[in-house]
């Protein structure tokens, strides 16, 4: 279960949303987040939100009376709360706070920390074979492998191979790369 929080309060008002039973479907998301997600405010499971990713707004729906009165009032507090600044290519910006916007970016905190674990994954799966190289830029990278999917364990554990491979890390290093492999002594790499 994904439990997401965004807490905030003053002297006089505490509100703490929660997103859980998150489920994302960024294939068919064209403008915004194509996602569903039951909604809890103060620990208390309120209603559903969604959003059905074509650039529309975010709707959020009480399962009672009693949800819609708590929704209200914490539409009342973001409405209090002072204006979020956000940087959008290079432009400051700021915006009203609203209960759909911060429901948006617990949504886009979601997608950004799973994208982020599901490339950090790949990397380390492809370090079990590969030199992965990067020239500095964020979330790309290069890789060089060796035929017969030997692993850089028995290209470790082999005095010729060793050679070769520390041959090939200085090569890159030469135009410019950083050696990322977590599994390559960090004498290798300096």
């Amino acid at each position: 279960m994904e439990n997401l929080l965004y807490l905030c309060h003053t002297n006089t008002i505490h509100m703490k949303v929660q997103l859980k039973n998150i489920k994302t479907n960024l294939t068919f998301s064209e403008e915004t987040i194509m996602f569903t997600a039951d909604l809890y405010i103060n620990n208390k499971k309120i209603g559903y939100c969604s959003n059905d990713g074509r650039g529309g707004n975010t709707n959020y729906y009480g399962n009672t009376r009693e949800d819609y009165q708590i929704i209200s009032e914490c539409e009342e507090y973001f409405k209090s709360l002072p204006k979020k600044k956000h940087t959008i290519n290079g432009n400051d910006y700021e915006f009203n706070q609203t209960l759909e916007s911060e429901i948006d970016d617990i949504i886009s905190k979601y997608v950004d920390d799973k994208e982020k674990k599901k490339f950090q994954k790949k990397m380390e799966k492809d370090m079990l074979t590969k030199l992965v190289l990067s020239k500095g830029i964020p979330n790309q990278y290069e890789t060089v492998g060796w035929k017969g999917g030997i692993t850089i364990k028995q290209i470790l554990e082999n005095s010729l191979w060793k050679s070769t491979l520390l041959t090939t890390i200085e090569k890159y290093k030469q135009q410019g790369y950083t050696i990322l492999n977590t599994n390559i002594p960090q004498e290798f790499l300096t």
